[in-house]
């Protein structure tokens, strides 16, 4: 009979037979309604044939408590096309409805009259009879899903298969949505054309659950899940993402069905049964994995970008460990441990994200998405083993010395790490013989007549595998030291030099900006003053106060200095906001280990002062230590450690004003007076991410595209406009290697000439300067780019930084330039003049 005609809340009276209604149909408002046998869990009634029964997990209400039944008068689905199925009368007594204060009133009950609803609605019967094949194999197709799983559990062995035979991620990104695709486009067909759907459903109806007739196809969902982790997680976590759902999923799903009446309900649908379920499988498939299969890879296909998250060793991270007192070298543990460790969480991970209900969607997105979860990375050590020679000679040109032998300490340190892997397998491999051989004899002894003998080979097996276990945790000992020393030495390297950058220590120079103040110096009668003598005179500058007050190298800036000092500021911020440079007010306190990884270190290769390092309280002991920013360089970077960066959003410019400190200490500043060379002082820096430099090939030929480059050009660029608009006189400079700091792999400088400095470097002094850092501070911060396209799905942003006016000694220059010995005045340049209320000149006060 039409679903239409059936009301929807029928109550309690005497049934009349429909006229529209076939012999066995009713219209009447009656609660006997013709149904099926109804269906019964397992054990609930031996007697009932196995036929007639559904399988235990499915998603309609019941009304009962123990005893369940399902109506027979499933409708027709106008919107599918799929006909609804009727039955004979059932044989069995009716229960009674309960209403919702729990007594019987004849209606049907709502979810909350069962106090048990919670826990039954996911073990009633499903509405049998949507998929004809369901009915057709009851058992076998509807109740545990045999195909289903089948199909679930090969991809499994589908993905360790293309693993081995060393396929990359980035290889299926493409395949998956290929596939995506079409599927998609095929449910949403179906949807809409219900002819369609029913030769669908009969054609791939044992591959389906009768929710995903008028719903998704859960392959969707399965591909959507596994594309997220190959294409944003690291190689080894997309890969075990994809075998806890093929295979926990699964495990959670049969034993769940099984065993799950006997346990707590975890959620809707989920019992404590399967949770544990998966979290066993899950365990068994992470020690399977890391400890057999990918140990048996050929380990080259695993560098790179398809390197591993877990390598062998699991190490607290360094912030942690001087909360615990603990050493840097302590906190890590290797070989079985690591790897019994990996798998518990492994396991745990994989139970959790089966159980989750994660806003509603399907587990086959939510499981693998949830499993993958990554580390930090590492510092990329085999370029530097393949070219042990090149960054030996690099350290040479840069000045860092003392590093010059460290490429090849830890080439060394590599071909010693793989004889200790040589040794680790050979032992592991005769370690699995005797455990074998030891199962062997526990199975001979249980046949025996007299369990009470101890064999001799037994016992003397049990020593040769207490031996063999001391071995090898020894050797894993020795690994995980050569590592660590490894990464250490990496880490002191400094960047390679580009192509650009002269060698030596004598730098390009790239042009002039504006005009010398004094053209002929030999024929000029102009009287020149330094800026430390203009200062005082205006009474600008007052260093004999700040010496007092904290010491040489400090200073004071009143009256009208402090105003020059924050209009240039707003012209430095104003030229950059019109490039689109966004504007950011960082901090002047970092960790220490953010400064370390920017390239700034607590002494220089000559063994100077660089940065000054805050005390810790007693109580703060074991917190990580902090120092003074010596540049909004490094709280800049800061800023996206640990982050990953969209392509789409690159380049991504910051500016920001701080005041920075200097330690400054040696032989640098103890013969400079003045601004020239101070312990803190305002700036306005740049920073910018930007993609790497790639090589674009176009038939038979090749084109550099230079991001880092067009960028480091853009600051360049700002900086000379700043220095122009002031009216300086300026060259530009490119440094050669042996100016180069830790982290750049190039540099320009642009000086600006000091009359007050003739007797040194002819008056020039540094006032900006620009760097390319490539991909040597994203590495050390952990800061990722996941790619748009292309073969590598994650790399590592490059980043620029640059000075766009350090105020000290363009402040210095400003007064020392615009110095009138006649009215005793300094004229304010003009693109400083609205920032200072139109002021024209700073004349002595009375």
């Amino acid at each position: 009979m039409p679903s239409s005609q059936i009301p929807r809340t029928p109550t309690v009276q005497p049934p009349t037979p429909s006229d529209a209604g076939g012999k066995d149909g009713y219209f009447s408002k009656s609660t006997r309604l013709s149904s099926p046998p109804p269906i019964y869990e397992d054990g609930e009634d031996a007697s009932v044939d196995p036929d007639q029964r559904a399988r235990t997990r499915s998603r309609s209400p019941v009304l009962e408590g123990k005893k369940r039944r399902m109506s027979g008068l499933t409708a027709a689905n106008t919107k599918t096309g799929v006909a609804s199925t009727s039955a004979g009368k059932s044989s069995r007594k009716k229960p009674e409805p309960i209403s919702m204060n729990g007594s019987a009133d004849g209606h049907l009950s709502p979810q909350s009259a069962n106090k048990n609803y919670w826990r039954e609605l996911s073990r009633s019967p499903s509405p049998l009879g949507l998929i004809p094949i369901h009915r057709e194999w009851r058992i076998f197709i509807h109740k545990h899903e045999v195909p289903r799983k089948i199909l679930h559990v090969s991809i499994g062995f589908l993905t360790l298969g293309l693993y081995a035979t060393e396929i990359q991620p980035a290889q299926i990104d493409t395949v998956l949505m290929a596939m995506l695709i079409p599927i998609a486009t095929t449910d949403v067909i179906r949807h809409n054309f219900p002819s369609f759907n029913r030769l669908y459903i009969r054609v791939l109806g044992a591959l389906m659950r009768e929710s995903e007739v008028e719903g998704w196809n859960g392959v969707i969902w399965y591909l959507l899940g596994t594309f997220s982790v190959l294409r944003f997680c690291p190689k080894d976590v997309g890969v075990m993402s994809i075998l806890l759902l093929s295979w926990c999923d699964t495990a959670a799903s049969t034993f769940g069905r099984l065993w799950g009446r006997y346990t707590p309900r975890v959620r809707r649908g989920k019992s404590l049964a399967g949770s544990i379920a998966a979290m066993i499988t899950g365990i068994a498939t992470a020690a399977l994995f890391w400890g057999v299969v990918a140990p048996a890879v050929d380990q080259s296909v695993n560098e790179g970008s398809n390197s591993f998250a877990y390598e062998g060793q699991l190490s607290l991270p360094s912030t942690i460990k001087p909360l615990l007192g603990l050493r840097p070298g302590q906190g890590t543990i290797v070989g079985n441990a690591a790897l019994g460790l990996m798998s518990v969480v492994a396991g745990f991970i994989a139970s959790a994200s089966e159980a989750i209900d994660l806003f509603g969607l399907d587990d086959n997105l939510t499981i693998p998405v949830l499993c993958g979860a990554a580390p930090k990375p590492a510092i990329d050590i085999k370029h530097i083993r393949q070219n042990p020679g090149l960054y030996s000679q690099n350290c040479v040109d840069r000045n860092y010395k003392n590093q010059q032998e460290y490429p090849w300490r830890i080439l060394q340190n590599f071909e010693a790490w793989q004889g200790l892997q040589k040794d680790t397998r050979e032992l592991r491999q005769r370690n699995n013989e005797v455990q074998r051989r030891l199962a062997s004899v526990a199975s001979v002894k249980r046949d025996a007549l007299d369990d009470n003998v101890d064999s001799p080979d037994k016992n003397k097996l049990h020593a040769e595998a207490r031996q063999l276990k001391d071995q090898i945790n020894q050797i894993e000992s020795k690994e995980s030291m050569l590592q660590d020393e490894m990464e250490s030495l990496a880490l002191d390297l400094p960047n390679l030099s580009s192509r650009f950058t002269p060698s030596g220590d004598k730098p390009d120079l790239v042009e002039y900006l504006n005009e010398h103040p004094e053209s002929l110096p030999s024929s000029s009668d102009r009287i020149w003053r330094s800026h430390v003598h203009v200062g005082s005179e205006l009474q600008l500058l007052d260093f004999a106060a700040a010496a007092n007050t904290s010491g040489w190298g400090w200073y004071f800036l009143v009256n009208e200095a402090v105003l020059l000092e924050q209009a240039l500021v707003q012209y430095a911020l104003s030229i950059a906001m019109k490039r689109g440079w966004k504007l950011v007010s960082p901090p002047s306190i970092t960790y220490s280990h953010i400064a370390a990884a920017c390239g700034f270190q607590p002494r220089d290769q000559n063994d100077e002062q660089q940065i000054y390092t805050l005390t810790q309280a007693t109580k703060d002991a074991g917190k990580p230590s902090l120092c003074l920013s010596g540049t909004a360089e490094i709280p800049l970077a800061g800023m996206k450690a640990a982050q990953v960066l969209e392509e789409v959003d690159l380049p991504m410019k910051v500016i920001g004003t701080s005041r920075c400190y200097r330690a400054e200490a040696g032989a640098r500043g103890v013969d400079t007076k003045g601004l020239y060379r101070v312990h803190e002082f305002t700036k306005v820096e740049m920073f910018a991410w930007t993609s790497p430099d790639e090589i674009m090939t176009e038939g038979l030929h090749e084109s550099e595209v230079l991001h880092s480059t067009a960028l480091f050009e853009e600051m360049v660029a700002i900086q000379k406009e700043i220095l122009q608009g002031l009216g300086l006189h300026c060259r530009v400079l490119e440094m050669p290697s042996a100016d180069l700091g830790a982290s750049a792999t190039r540099k320009r400088d642009i000086e600006t000439f000091f009359p007050s400095r003739r007797e040194k470097n002819e008056g020039w002094g540094e006032v900006t300067s620009a760097s390319i850092c490539t991909d040597y501070q994203s590495r050390r911060l952990a800061t990722k780019l996941r790619r748009s396209k292309g073969p590598v799905k994650h790399d590592w942003p490059h980043t620029v930084n640059g000075t766009a006016l350090a105020v000290p000694r363009v402040l210095a220059a400003i007064l020392e330039y615009g110095w009138d010995e006649q009215t005793a005045s300094v004229a304010v340049p003009k693109a400083l003049q609205p920032y200072m209320g139109g002021m024209e000149a700073i004349r002595k006060h009375r």
